[in-house]
C-alpha cells in the first residue's frame, strides 16, 4: 500500500510555503512542483481557470496501478501551462529602424501568437529578410526577438503578443505510469509534451496546441520541429480525447534500436497542423533511424484528422501498426509536390500495416507528381492489408509507389475499398523491376473517378478480379493483370447517395453478392461479411433488412 496525497496548485492564490494538501492551502507555483518528489498514486491537480508560464520538469514515476496524476480541480476552463513569455506592452518594444522592432528575452524565441491566435509569424534567418509583417528574426548574441511591423507591435496586435520559447513544456525522461489529464498546454518553440525512455504514459483529455518552429517561403528552417507530443524510444502511450492543433506533428514517435513498443491513440481531434505555414506538417508519425521497431499492438482508432499539410498518418519507420476508423479529410495541398497523403506507408523495410475503416476525403495535390495528393499510398511498404476504407475527392484514391531494388513494396492486399471522384486514378500500381516485380492483390474495390479508375504499371503482376470500375472499358493494363473475367467494366455501383457521403448500395446495384471472399468477416460500417448470398463489391456489405446505415461526415 502507498500514502497517496493530493497536492493543489493555485496561482493567484497559492504560496509555496504552504503544505500544498488542501484547497485552502496550495501551493504557487510549478517550480515548487519541480522540487518535490511524489510518490505512487499522488495527484498534483492545477486549479481550473489559472494560468502558469513556466517549464514541468516530472521528478517522479508511478508504479502499475498507481499511477501519479497531473490534472485539475475547480471549476472553469482548464488550468493552462504555457511555454511563452507576454510582451503586451508598447513599452516592451524598442524601434530599431523603420518597421524593424525588438524585444529583449532571455530565452530563444522561434515562434510568436498574435491577437488571441488569430496570427502567427514566420521564422526567418537572417535580419536582412525582416521585410514583411509578421516575421521575425532570433538575435542570438544579444537575446533578442526581432519583429517586422509597420506600427508598434503591441499596437498592431491589440495588445496580445506571445513570445513562444525553445524549451518544451513538459519534460518527461525516464519515469513510468504517469497520467496527464483535463490540461492546456501550449506556446511553444518545442514540443508540448516531451517524453524520453518512459513507458506507461497516459494523456487524456488535454488541449496541446501552437508548438513548434515556423519558416517562410525563402528558408526551410522551423520544417522538421514541435510537436504535439514527442515521444522518444518510449512504450505505451496512450493519448484519449485529446484537442492537437496547430503544431507541426500532432504526435511523433521516434525509436531507433529497433526495439518493440506498444501505444494507443484513440478519439482525439488533430487539426490545422500547419503552425506558420510549415507545408510539411503531420497529424501522427513515426520515425526514427536504424532497425525498423516492431509496433504490433499499436491502434490509431476514431481520431479527426483535417487541415493538415503533409500526411495525416505516416507510418513511416514502424511495423505492424493498425489504423482504422479515423476520419482524415482536407489538406492544404498547393500544388507544389508536397507528398501529401491521408494514410501513408513506408519506406524501406516497413511492413505489416492493417489500413482498415477509415474515411479519407478532400485531399488535393498536384496531379502530375505521381505520390500527391494520395488518400491511401503505400511507398516501399509490404506484406500490409488495406480494405474496407472510403476514400473520395482526393487526386489519387490509393497509389503503390515504384518498387525499389531491394524487392520492398511488394504482397500488398488491397480488398474493398472504394474511391470516388478522385481526379487521377481510382488505384495506381507505379513500376516494378524487370527482373523482380512488383506484387499486388486487388479485389471487391468499387473505383468511380473523373478519369481511370485503375492503372498497372509495367513489371507489376496484380492478383485482382471482382472490382467495379465504372469509368473503364478494361483494366489500364502494363503489367500482368489476372481476374479481368470477374471485373465489372463501364457499370454504374449505384451508391445511395455518394455526392452527400453515402456510399451504401442500393437494392439493385450490380455489386451485390458479386464479390469474393478474401477472409474479411466486417465490412466498413461493422455489417457482417456476407450478409447475402456472397461477399459485395465495395466498403459497404448491403443488408437487405437495413440496408441504409449513413455515414455522411462534416465536408
Amino acid at each position: 500500500m502507498f500514502s497517496q496525497s493530493v497536492y493543489y496548485i493555485d496561482a493567484s492564490n497559492g504560496n509555496d510555503s504552504n503544505s500544498g494538501l488542501s484547497e485552502l492551502s496550495p501551493w504557487k507555483t510549478i517550480h515548487r512542483i519541480n522540487n518535490y518528489l511524489f510518490g505512487p498514486g499522488d495527484k498534483i491537480l492545477f486549479k481550473r481557470g489559472e494560468v502558469w508560464r513556466e517549464i514541468l520538469n516530472v521528478t517522479s514515476g508511478g508504479f502499475p496501478g498507481n499511477p501519479i496524476t497531473y490534472g485539475a480541480y475547480g471549476s472553469g476552463p482548464k488550468p493552462m501551462i504555457l511555454g511563452s513569455t507576454a510582451k503586451n506592452s508598447a513599452k516592451d518594444w524598442t524601434q530599431e529602424r523603420e518597421n524593424i522592432w525588438y524585444t529583449p528575452n532571455s530565452t530563444e524565441v522561434y515562434q510568436c501568437v498574435f491577437k488571441n491566435e488569430k496570427a502567427f509569424s514566420k521564422r526567418v534567418l537572417k535580419k536582412r529578410d525582416l521585410k514583411n509583417q509578421g516575421k521575425i528574426w532570433w538575435d542570438h548574441s544579444n537575446k533578442r526577438i526581432y519583429l517586422y511591423s509597420k506600427t508598434n507591435p503591441a499596437e498592431h496586435y491589440k495588445n496580445s503578443i506571445e513570445l513562444c520559447q525553445l524549451p518544451s513544456i513538459v519534460h518527461i525522461s525516464e519515469k513510468s505510469h504517469l497520467t496527464f489529464q483535463d490540461l492546456d498546454i501550449r506556446y511553444t518553440s518545442g514540443n508540448a509534451i516531451y517524453g524520453y525512455k518512459s513507458q506507461h504514459i497516459n494523456v487524456d483529455g488535454c488541449t496541446l496546441k501552437f508548438t513548434g518552429e515556423t519558416h517562410s517561403s525563402n528558408s526551410s528552417v522551423g520544417e522538421w520541429s514541435g510537436a504535439g507530443i514527442w515521444f522518444a524510444q518510449g512504450t505505451q502511450l496512450t493519448v484519449n480525447n485529446c484537442d492537437i492543433s496547430y503544431n507541426w506533428v500532432g504526435i511523433y514517435f521516434k525509436r531507433s534500436d529497433g526495439s518493440p513498443a506498444v501505444h494507443t491513440i484513440e478519439n482525439n481531434t488533430f487539426s490545422y497542423q500547419i503552425f506558420g505555414h510549415n507545408m510539411r506538417s503531420l497529424g501522427i508519425a513515426f520515425g526514427g533511424v536504424g532497425p525498423f521497431p516492431n509496433y504490433a499492438g499499436t491502434v490509431i482508432k476514431n481520431n479527426t484528422i483535417h487541415n493538415f499539410a503533409m500526411k495525416g498518418i505516416a507510418l513511416s519507420h514502424s511495423k505492424n501498426v493498425t489504423v482504422e476508423h479515423n476520419t482524415i479529410h482536407t489538406n492544404y495541398g498547393d500544388g507544389f509536390n508536397r507528398y501529401c497523403a491521408g494514410i501513408s506507408m513506408g519506406s524501406t523495410s516497413s511492413r505489416g500495416h492493417i489500413i482498415r475503416y477509415n474515411h479519407v476525403y478532400n485531399l488535393k495535390g498536384n496531379p502530375l507528381q505521381w505520390n500527391d495528393g494520395c488518400g491511401i499510398r503505400t511507398r516501399e511498404a509490404r506484406d500490409s492489408k488495406i480494405y474496407y476504407n472510403i476514400i473520395h475527392d482526393c487526386v489519387k484514391g490509393i497509389y503503390v509507389q515504384p518498387k525499389t531494388a531491394g524487392g520492398n513494396n511488394d504482397n500488398n492486399e488491397i480488398y474493398n475499398n472504394v474511391c470516388y471522384n478522385c481526379s487521377k486514378y481510382g488505384i495506381w500500381v507505379n513500376y516494378g523491376i524487370r527482373s523482380n516485380p512488383l506484387n499486388v492483390s486487388i479485389r471487391n474495390n468499387i473505383c468511380d473517378g473523373r478519369a481511370a479508375d485503375m492503372m498497372i504499371e509495367k513489371y507489376v503482376r496484380v492478383t485482382g478480379g471482382h472490382n467495379c470500375l465504372k469509368n473503364d472499358a478494361s483494366v489500364r493494363n502494363s503489367g500482368v493483370y489476372t481476374g479481368a473475367g470477374t471485373d465489372f467494366y463501364g457499370s454504374n455501383p449505384l451508391f445511395a447517395d455518394a455526392p452527400a457521403g453515402d456510399f451504401n448500395l442500393l437494392p439493385d446495384s450490380p455489386c451485390i453478392d458479386k464479390g469474393t471472399d478474401v477472409g474479411l468477416t466486417k465490412d466498413f460500417a461493422g455489417t457482417e461479411v456476407p450478409s447475402g448470398m456472397g461477399v459485395d463489391m465495395g466498403a459497404m456489405e448491403f443488408n437487405p433488412v437495413i440496408h441504409i446505415i449513413d455515414i455522411k461526415k462534416n465536408y
